[in-house]
């Protein structure tokens, strides 16, 4: 796993009287250079990266794993990172790992062994997020926060990008957090910078905390096939229950106590527990989800976040 898309934020408290517009560096390819909303600004790109420049402040934005890469599918390793801010450092003359980081994409790609659709079939609900389901991925939305899923290859063949030959008619499943707002909060300090980014406690610290976001959504169990012995009627009327939540589905049963909630049909409570007792009965906690396809991709995003820079 490694960094992707960054939003920077640099402004001129290293120097107050320092000026970007005063300082354009050479090497910035600019497409724009005029007033906007009563404000000089100078729009420019230095390959994939957008930067925005005002006299007091300068806007990075963009994949430092395609600005270092040229894509963001083969592995980008730590030092490869840091050797990438130095090069903006130097192409731009600014100090930009002084900059605040204000968005922050934390990803990883995954060889599988199926059709990356596949896997989707088992992915449920996590708490307090929306779950949007998208052409190709899955993905999970707060105010503050994304996790989203997606056919990496899906994804470059839309946007015409090369696949390299390595990657080619294989089965690559991605799954990224997208850290959007409050970033110091996530992080338990005041403010991210980008030199915090460069520190290897910081990323092995990131790498956990991915994995942890991952173990928070919940995975449907494979549905069952037959029903075991019993003389307990009470466990036969589960176990006949459980079939049914499968074959209506774990999301779509979620939703319909939700619209019962919003109905007045039944309390939030009355839903809460529904909702509690269902996810807990129909869905196993992880690693231990019964299908063969959840239980690989469990063991791969394992192995990669005990990954040490």
């Amino acid at each position: 796993m490694m960094y992707d898309t960054l939003k920077l934020v640099l402004t001129n408290e290293f120097n107050p009287s320092f000026n970007f517009l005063e300082n354009l560096p050479s090497t910035i390819d600019i497409y724009f250079h005029g007033i906007e909303y009563g404000t000089p600004v100078v729009k420019a790109k230095i390959r994939n990266l957008k930067v925005n420049i005002k006299t007091s402040r300068v806007v990075i934005e963009g994949s430092f794993h395609v600005f270092c890469k040229g894509e963001n599918i083969t592995p980008m390793h730590f030092d490869e990172f840091r050797m990438s801010v130095a090069e903006l450092e130097s192409l731009t003359a600014y100090p930009v790992r002084l900059a605040r980081v204000s968005r922050l994409d934390f990803s990883g790609n995954f060889l599988v062994k199926h059709p990356v659709a596949l896997y989707f079939n088992f992915f449920c609900q996590k708490s307090r997020f929306q779950k949007i389901v998208l052409d190709g991925g899955i993905r999970y939305s707060s105010e503050e926060k994304e996790l989203i899923f997606y056919d990496k290859l899906k994804e470059m063949k839309k946007k015409r990008t090369p696949i390299p030959q390595y990657f080619q008619n294989k089965n690559v499943l991605r799954f990224e957090v997208r850290y959007c707002r409050k970033l110091g909060k996530h992080f338990e300090r005041r403010e991210l910078f980008l030199a915090d980014l460069l520190e290897k406690s910081f990323i092995n610290t990131l790498c956990k905390v991915w994995r942890t976001e991952y173990k928070s959504v919940v995975m449907e169990m494979k549905a069952p096939t037959g029903l075991t012995p019993t003389g307990s009627k009470a466990n036969l009327l589960e176990q006949l229950a459980l079939i049914q939540i499968h074959q209506i589905g774990l999301d779509n049963l979620i939703n319909e106590i939700s619209a019962w909630q919003s109905a007045g049909q039944i309390t939030k409570e009355e839903a809460y527990k529904m909702r509690k007792f269902i996810k807990t009965n129909s869905s196993e906690p992880y690693p231990n989800a019964e299908n063969e396809l959840i239980r690989e991709l469990n063991l791969k995003i394992k192995t990669a976040a005990k990954y040490e820079v």
